[in-house]
């Protein structure tokens, strides 16, 4: 059945109206994607930013009174931040980044290193601010080593060598040396270079820039 010149204005205009609801719909996906977007680079919040930021004031060795002094933001704003109740705005960003001396990527940066069985070699000259402080700055040179390693797509596993030993004893010692010895395939003669040995059977080894009074430290992440 031939449809009528009627009949052809009805489908046209159902096409016309049909398209313009399409048309509102992707703009109105594509207003909602560009918001969250902008919303996501401006406010860098949740558990990632109250995690850096806690972990820079950290790193720089700063109480909340005075990273409110260096920033010229408040002691209960910055607590506030840390917690995630409130944003910063990007002025308010800028200054905590100045203030700590970090670039403001820092705070987009999702923390993957979290240290376990850290074992200072002597700190008992160290100030309980200072151990932090170089706990995070070990966990952000970690964190740098791991992410460059990943876009260098290197293998980075660990397999303990003595994992099988209990150490209870003096003998337990030696026989663990010589075991690292023959699994590493170190042979018997002096070791020319302790870290690049410890480094390509995949333990990190950073250097921070730290008081006399620290010595080093050993510790373990995992992932």
């Amino acid at each position: 059945m031939a449809s009528t010149p009627s009949d052809d204005k009805k489908f046209g205009l159902v096409l016309f109206l049909s398209s313009i609801f399409l048309l509102t719909r992707i703009r109105i996906v594509c207003k909602f994607i560009n918001i969250t977007y902008i919303k996501t680079i401006l406010y860098p919040m949740g558990t990632t930013f109250l995690q850096r930021i806690y972990s820079a004031r950290k790193m720089a060795g700063l109480s909340m009174d005075e990273l409110a002094s260096l920033s010229g933001l408040s002691k209960n704003t910055i607590s506030r931040y840390e917690k995630g109740i409130m944003n910063p705005d990007r002025a308010n960003l800028l200054r905590l980044a100045k203030a700590l001396n970090l670039k403001v990527d820092y705070f987009f940066r999702k923390s993957s290193v979290e240290l376990q069985e850290v074992a200072f070699r002597k700190m008992a000259k160290i100030a309980s601010k200072s151990v932090e402080s170089i706990k995070y700055r070990v966990i952000d040179r970690l964190e740098k080593y791991l992410e460059l390693e990943e876009i260098l797509m290197v293998d980075n596993e660990f397999v303990n060598p003595i994992g099988n030993i209990l150490i209870q004893k003096f003998e337990d010692v030696e026989q663990s040396a010589e075991q690292v010895r023959e699994k590493w395939n170190l042979g018997l003669n002096p070791i020319a270079s302790i870290i690049e040995m410890l480094e390509d059977n995949f333990i990190k080894v950073v250097e921070v820039n730290e008081p006399m009074e620290f010595d080093g430290l050993s510790t373990v992440i995992e992932g």
